[in-house]
């Protein structure tokens, strides 16, 4: 079986540690292949190791993640937004 290949982006590590917990312990098809805690880093892990899957936090320090996707092709990926900010959730959506 072909995992799918994923990274987690977050500026908060505790935020990143459970998330992979739960990935690794309920989702056996989902490989963490990397994770970033700045829009900067997760540019450059996206462009170099071209993640299927990325999970990717709404507020990254003074940046979002909606800047992050305007700087790369993320038609290429699938994005799953984690967020504890509800009133990003219209806008994700879109």
């Amino acid at each position: 079986m072909n995992k799918i290949r994923a990274i987690i982006i977050d500026d908060e590590n505790n935020n990143i540690k459970l998330l992979q917990h739960f990935l690794n312990n309920y989702c056996g098809n989902v490989e963490i292949i990397g994770t970033s805690d700045t829009v900067i880093e997760g540019i450059i892990m996206i462009k170099k190791l071209k993640p299927e899957l990325i999970f990717l936090d709404i507020l990254l320090g003074k940046e979002t993640g909606f800047e992050l996707l305007d700087k790369v092709n993320f038609n290429q990926y699938n994005v799953i937004f984690v967020t504890a900010f509800n009133e990003y959730a219209v806008k994700a959506f879109k």
